[in-house]
């Protein structure tokens, strides 16, 4: 079969630019070759922060190519097809729920598990496998139901079937996606940081998925990734894309033998809070949560006092997410158990006013957050004073100032004034970190904070988070990547959930 894409000496210009007066936008001519039927078993993961806009250049030709007889489409020629049709992309930054561009409420997956209107895994797998019409109706959605349980089963999803899409985790939810591109049976099947977001199990199971499904080209498989991310062992072929432009590409080994290493050394006591004669801010005594008779978090006992720095880690559905929302105020459960927060019960203080001591960010957070907006980067930031998702007005210059200065602390390259949905995924990430530290808030829970961040702004950011938070600060630190804690965990507070339980607690 033919290539999907051939690309010799090819530049990419923003649409719109010319060549004349404009760079380009990556400073390494083009030279690659996708095949769709291999002799051999290469396989490519493209490397950088760069890396969708490439895919999206080489097949969707949002970007301009120059030469224009520098790139081909031979697959989709051949099939009289547009390039774009010849693959399918999980984007894990797109929505689940629903394509409307305002706020999607996260927290209301804790009260939609009691009811069965909503809509289920199983139904949503359902309504995206593409039917060719050409059986009976019965039969149809007998052999669609049978395929949607086939790549259930191998994502691991079978169990999760008859769970409401809004009650999945990040990771489930990220599984959810890939099903989804499956589905399409489109040969090439493009991933966009797949591990991000899946514990250590899901990440082993998930590789070896995809390394059957390349291998038997059913389909082809391109992973799009962060220098971070550890490559998968059937991964031979590397593009690279630096952050100042320079594009390097071919065996793995070759290239990775010159790319600088992303592993930092933690200094002694960098991080860490003062915890002396600290009062407590979170008190949870023997919590239990279900949902459907199904038990989420069983015999919860937990402590944060002030100044303390927490990790919090488990698997995929452990009830990390839970076991937060209990805390932040989201859960309607928390009014009727023993949980005690800044000194005062559950009960007695106001969601709103949790907002305020609280400063969060999440993968929820940043996909609720509204996609068709006029606010600004200072607006965004500004909006984590009060917790809100809509324009806050600051009340006066030290919060203006603030706001300016933590922008420059962690988005130095943003314009404040730049709107909000100009910005890339990288940047947005580095936005809503910055508003969840802006009021210097007493307790700071931040999970997956550093998802979806180049690796020169995770390295940013987890600096400040090293040397410039408050010493009474108390921290909450959510990722299934040890190296990603800003302290050394041996040197901080440690609770890992499994099954709802507690595993393990220091």
């Amino acid at each position: 079969m033919p290539a999907y894409f051939h690309a010799n000496k090819c530049l990419f210009y923003a649409l719109g630019n010319t060549t004349k007066n404009s760079q380009p936008l990556f400073n390494t001519p083009l030279s690659w070759s996708l095949e769709s039927k291999r002799a051999n078993h290469d396989a490519w993961a493209i490397i950088g922060p760069q890396s969708t806009r490439l895919i999206k250049a080489l097949f969707k030709q949002s970007d301009k190519s120059v030469p224009a007889t520098a790139l081909s489409h031979p697959l989709a020629d051949s099939a009289k097809c547009y390039p774009w049709e010849t693959y399918s992309i999980a984007n894990f930054s797109t929505r689940l729920l629903s394509s409307a561009d305002g706020f999607v409420d996260y927290t209301a997956r804790y009260g939609s598990l009691r009811g069965d209107e909503t809509q289920t895994v199983l139904s949503y797998l359902m309504n995206r496998v593409p039917r060719n019409g050409s059986n009976t109706e019965s039969d149809t959605d007998d052999k669609v139901l049978a395929f949607v349980a086939e790549i259930a089963h191998k994502l691991d999803l079978k169990k999760l079937l008859d769970r409401p899409l809004i009650g999945l985790s990040n990771g489930q939810s990220r599984r959810l996606k890939i099903a989804h591109a499956l589905l399409l049976r489109r040969s090439l099947l493009v991933l966009e940081e797949p591990y991000t977001g899946l514990d250590p199990p899901s990440r082993a199971r998930l590789s070896q998925l995809l390394e059957t499904l390349h291998r038997s080209m059913s389909p082809n498989v391109l992973l799009l990734l962060k220098p971070s991310d550890s490559l998968p062992d059937y991964i031979t072929h590397v593009l690279q894309i630096n952050d100042d432009g320079v594009i390097q590409s071919g065996p793995k080994d070759e290239v990775l033998s010159v790319l600088h290493s992303d592993t930092e050394t933690t200094p002694d006591g960098a991080g860490l809070g003062c915890v002396q004669n600290a009062k407590v801010l979170i008190d949870l005594k023997d919590v239990n949560i279900s949902y459907r008779k199904t038990p989420v978090l069983n015999n919860i006992h937990w402590q944060v006092r002030a100044g303390e720095r927490w990790h919090l880690q488990g698997y995929n559905g452990s009830g990390k997410t839970t076991l937060l929302s209990l805390v932040t105020g989201d859960h309607p459960q928390s009014y009727t158990k023993d949980i005690t927060l800044f000194d005062k019960p559950r009960a007695r203080i106001a969601t709103t006013q949790l907002s305020t001591l609280i400063g969060t960010t999440s993968p929820e957070i940043s996909s609720s957050f509204p996609r068709s907006t006029t606010l600004t980067a200072f607006d965004v930031v500004a909006t984590g004073y009060m917790g809100v998702y809509c324009f806050r007005p600051t009340r006066d210059e030290g919060e203006k100032t603030r706001v300016y200065q933590i922008l420059r602390e962690l988005a130095p390259a943003v314009d404040p004034s730049a709107s909000f949905t100009t910005l890339s995924q990288s940047e947005k990430s580095c936005l809503f970190l910055a508003r969840a530290l802006v009021n210097r808030s007493p307790l700071l829970i931040l999970d997956e904070p550093f998802q979806g961040m180049t690796a020169q702004d995770v390295y940013r950011s987890r600096m400040y988070l090293q040397t410039q938070l408050g010493s009474e600060q108390a921290v909450v630190f959510v990722t299934h990547y040890e190296t990603e804690v800003p302290w050394k965990i041996d040197q901080g507070r440690y609770i890992r959930l499994r099954d709802g339980f507690v595993e393990k607690i220091h």
